[in-house]
């Protein structure tokens, strides 16, 4: 019996290898049909760093290693940093579009010249102003570029790829986790998006964190279920999609609740008091709280009187619904729009 299991054991560990193994082939397949369009030299670098980082795995992840959880975040860290640094400051991306117009804007606060931010742009979509307000203070203090918020960028990815890491270690095994770690170290779209200015990396890693402190406090730690809903607010503040994350957290909740066995001879308010959901009201409280002062500082400081409000959430349908463009922007469809003689 012993023996068949140890077949079954060293069966199992070869195809967990094997489909890492496969998940890094189609890796590097998929960045070599990008970067062969861009005529550079990455994809051969690519492959070679990818297979250095499966050795990797296959060390700090042996059973029988004895490498910390410390030291393989320390490794993840120095692997993630170094690759995307890289590849960021040998990507020549210039700014346009949004990112641009927010730089700009960004240049603008930092100068005491925040005229641009009465313009349509930041008056329609006043949320793009929270992420313009904290280049400003980079760009204001420290003197910082568009070379300095590339290499932030890395550093927002690497903080994100442990989070994953600590996501993934709370529902798997430790190996397992491991290897997600690795596999997001080096997921090619996390690449592509490095040295362009979008807010969207700030924004996942403090929605991100907020979802991990939730998942992680003990149910009577209030202070960090408060804590994972101030997270969750700013990162809302850089890009709003964090109310999509406090939306499944208490709709989560409620259904738990509704479904959970209860003591039938106590109340309701007994039940609820035991339950998870009072710590899910807590951290959405939290948010929407915080959320509304970070709005309501942009709205007294005169930089945006809509604060960080969106006042045509319709433009994504817009965007979104429309064949021809494949669902990007449209400056046809927004001349149409603005035409309308009461859109915004």
């Amino acid at each position: 019996m012993k023996k068949f299991n140890g077949v079954i054991n060293k069966s199992a560990e070869a195809a967990h290898k094997l489909i890492f193994l496969v998940c890094a082939i189609i890796c590097v397949y998929i960045s070599i049909q990008i970067f062969a369009k861009l005529e550079t030299i990455y994809p051969a670098v690519f492959f070679i760093l990818l297979f250095v980082l499966y050795s990797l795995f296959n060390a700090l992840g042996d059973s029988k290693a004895k490498f910390s959880s410390a030291v393989y975040i320390a490794a993840l860290i120095v692997i993630s940093m170094v690759l995307k640094t890289t590849f960021a400051l040998n990507t020549n991306a210039e700014p346009i579009s949004d990112f641009a117009v927010q730089f700009k804007a960004a240049e603008g606060i930092a100068n005491g010249n925040a005229a641009i931010l009465a313009d349509r742009y930041f008056q329609t979509w006043a949320y793009q102003t929270g992420y313009s307000i904290w280049m400003a203070a980079f760009i204001k203090f420290f003197g910082a570029n568009a070379v300095f918020f590339k290499v932030l960028n890395a550093v927002y990815l690497t903080m994100t790829n442990i989070l994953v890491y600590l996501f993934a270690r709370r529902f798997t095994s430790e190996k397992t986790a491991r290897c997600f770690g690795i596999l997001y170290a080096v997921l090619p779209s996390v690449y592509f998006l490095t040295p362009v200015l979008t807010n969207q990396h700030l924004s996942n890693l403090l929605i991100f964190f907020g979802i991990y402190l939730y998942i992680a406090a003990p149910r009577k730690n209030i202070p960090l279920r408060l804590a994972a809903g101030a997270a969750l607010a700013l990162g809302n503040a850089v890009r709003p999609t964090a109310i999509v994350a406090v939306a499944a957290i208490l709709f989560f909740e409620i259904l738990n609740f509704l479904s959970s066995e209860k003591d039938y001879k106590q109340s309701f308010k007994q039940n609820f008091k035991r339950s998870e959901l009072k710590s899910a009201l807590i951290t959405a409280a939290s948010y929407f709280a915080i959320f509304f002062i970070l709005s309501f500082m942009v709205k007294i400081s005169g930089l945006n009187q809509h604060g960080l409000a969106n006042t045509f959430p319709a433009w994504k349908l817009v965007v979104g619904l429309n064949i021809q463009t494949g669902g990007t922007y449209s400056a046809e469809d927004e001349k149409k729009i603005y035409s309308i003689a009461d859109a915004k």
